[in-house]
């Protein structure tokens, strides 16, 4: 009878922290605050903000590009608009020495990166600068792809 229950607890145990594991590893997603989302065609386009103003959104879920000296900056944009004109959204941009000024820059050094945001906190983010992300600046499919695993999107 002890055996039992000791084998009962013993499986229980694995059960749980396979669940706790599993749940763990799990990729969370995210929906985008209505402001930055479902855009207008005419509002499609990113709009640059300063440090004090990213500051002082709190209760919002949105993505920020923090351009830096990126060599590939251009390429950068050119995603930003297509992903924002596919999928009705709006990037926010700050510069990276205005972003040094910012709550985030003590979690997030990168020169140059995608964050989301949700509730005032960095949800995820992506280094342009890192060379593993490259193939992401390369493929269009991949740049979307990474999104679409952290956000969602009506269009998926």
């Amino acid at each position: 009878m002890k055996k039992k229950i000791i084998m009962f607890t013993i499986l229980f145990i694995i059960f749980v922290v396979c669940i706790l594991v599993i749940c763990h590893f799990t990729q969370k997603k995210v929906y985008l605050s209505s402001d930055y989302y479902e855009k207008k065609e005419e509002d499609f386009y990113h709009e640059e903000i300063t440090g004090e103003e990213l500051e002082k959104i709190d209760d919002k879920t949105f993505i920020l590009y923090v351009s830096g000296s990126n060599s590939n900056f251009n390429r950068v944009e050119e995603l930003i608009d297509l992903f924002e004109e596919k999928y009705s959204t709006q990037f926010l941009i700050i510069s990276f020495g205005e972003f040094k000024g910012t709550k985030f820059y003590p979690m997030i050094k990168y020169n140059s990166c995608i964050l989301i945001i949700q509730n005032g906190k960095v949800f995820d983010s992506l280094d342009l600068l890192d060379e593993k992300n490259q193939q992401i600046l390369e493929d269009e499919k991949k740049f979307e792809k990474w999104f679409l695993k952290r956000i969602y999107f009506d269009k998926e």
